[in-house]
């Protein structure tokens, strides 16, 4: 997918935003659709949802919000900023690896472009598979399925990909149900641990051998 030019550049992501004055919000399929809605507004904010569409809000007036992390329930705000471009909000076409494609979520796909950087700030770009020069940006401290690396290796364009030796797929470790992982720092950390698995101090499931 081409970049969508756009003088609005991504400002930060918030919990609860309250649009004051003259605004339009209307259901878009795409983001770039909002970005097109709003091109003659000063704000814009975009919300996923409902289901596979996008809510998207333009305002005159700065709004009273709640600055919080990025997640896939979150507003994400853009101001007017002359000059920046938007990077591509869905990269190429992210397939899982079991094949099937998916919707990115929006802490991955709606990533802002600013002076040359790929990945807002505390994301890193990472390629999508190891022979495509698609990415994707993640954070990578949190990112359960590329926790504390990338595992394609990080996007830089020309080179070849290398994955980091650090990365761990959290959903793919042994001992562990469904559900009971997640990446904190940077590390897989346990909650719980399948029949005849034991929870570790450094939240690991180490398997009980039994004689």
């Amino acid at each position: 997918m081409g970049r969508t030019a756009s003088s609005k550049s991504f400002t930060a992501c918030y919990t609860h935003i309250t649009l004051s004055g003259p605004s339009d919000v209307r259901i878009v399929p795409t983001p770039e659709a909002c970005f097109e809605l709003c091109h003659q507004y000063p704000l814009m904010d975009l919300v996923p949802g409902p289901g596979p569409d996008w809510t998207c809000m333009c305002s005159l007036d700065v709004p009273q919000f709640s600055e919080g992390q990025c997640t896939a329930t979150t507003h994400y705000l853009f101001v007017d900023t002359a000059g920046s471009t938007m990077a591509p909000l869905l990269v190429l076409e992210p397939v899982k690896r079991d094949g099937k494609k998916r919707r990115p979520s929006p802490r991955k796909a709606l990533l802002p472009r600013i002076e040359g950087e790929v990945c807002p700030p505390d994301f890193t770009a990472c390629r999508i598979s190891h022979a495509s020069e698609g990415y994707e940006c993640l954070d990578l401290q949190q990112e359960l399925e590329s926790c504390g690396g990338c595992l394609y290796g990080e996007y830089v364009p020309g080179t070849v990909a290398v994955a980091d030796p650090q990365v761990e797929d959290c959903t793919r470790l042994p001992g562990i149900p469904m559900g009971r992982v997640s990446c904190v720092a940077g590390r897989c950390a346990a909650m719980a641990c399948e029949e005849d698995w034991v929870l570790a101090e450094d939240e690991t499931c180490i398997l009980v051998l039994v004689e």
